[in-house]
């Protein structure tokens, strides 16, 4: 993977799972992006807000409010509202899918994601949101 493809933008990776923090991390510093990462939704909210990151990459399945309750901050702030959001999860069916695509999320995922589907997600929308261009 290009080196050059991320650019330097941020991404915010939330998930309570450290491995998948550091798996998702390393794949998306491999393509440029730097990482910061929250094994919570509420430091995930709090670093979105201080960090702005170009895109949070996103589990559903937390304590502290879940995935869910994340997005819905996130898309209640002002300061926040437009980062776009691609959710890596792995208990998905078809009525989390139009849920969460009815929730302006930019791309589902579901794990074990691969590297390549990863950054062509975070890429993808990063080129979508008004602030990418």
């Amino acid at each position: 993977m290009s080196a050059t493809l991320g650019a330097g933008r941020l991404v915010l990776i939330v998930d309570d799972d450290r491995s998948m923090l550091a798996l998702l991390g390393q794949h998306l510093r491999q393509a440029g992006f730097r990482v910061a990462t929250a094994d919570d939704p509420m430091q995930g909210l709090a670093s979105a807000i201080r960090d702005r990151p170009a895109v949070v990459v996103s589990d559903l399945q937390m304590p502290a409010g879940g995935g869910d309750t994340l997005l819905r901050r996130l898309q209640a702030s002002s300061r926040t509202s437009n980062i776009p959001v691609v959710v890596v999860s792995g208990l998905l069916g078809p009525d989390d899918r139009k849920r969460l695509q009815a929730a302006g999320v930019a791309t589902i995922l579901t794990k074990p994601v691969e590297a390549m589907s990863l950054v062509a997600a975070v890429a993808a929308a990063i080129d979508a949101s008004p602030a990418g261009s």
